[in-house]
């Protein structure tokens, strides 16, 4: 797993755990695939008893694509320097 993050909390490389709302799981969007690789667009939302990211109704879950990687890269040093 890659890390792109902005924010203080810490999300380590590896497996995580993806948590979901039982209301959630009845929407009729695509359902999400164990070993499948993701991108994650969400708020931060820690609780001590649910290790990893939580997603809600304002999360975006889309299918990561390899090719996005170097672009990624790119976007974290421009912001680095102060360019974003």
């Amino acid at each position: 797993m890659q890390v792109f993050k902005q924010g203080s909390a810490k999300v380590h490389r590896g497996t995580q755990f993806l948590w979901v709302s039982v209301s959630h799981l009845a929407c009729k969007c695509p359902k999400i695939k164990v070993k499948q690789t993701y991108l994650i667009l969400s708020k931060d939302v820690r609780q001590p008893e649910r290790p990893g990211l939580t997603a809600d109704d304002r999360s975006i879950v889309i299918e990561w694509k390899d090719d996005w990687a170097r672009r990624m890269r790119r976007y974290q040093r421009r912001q680095r320097k102060g360019k974003c």
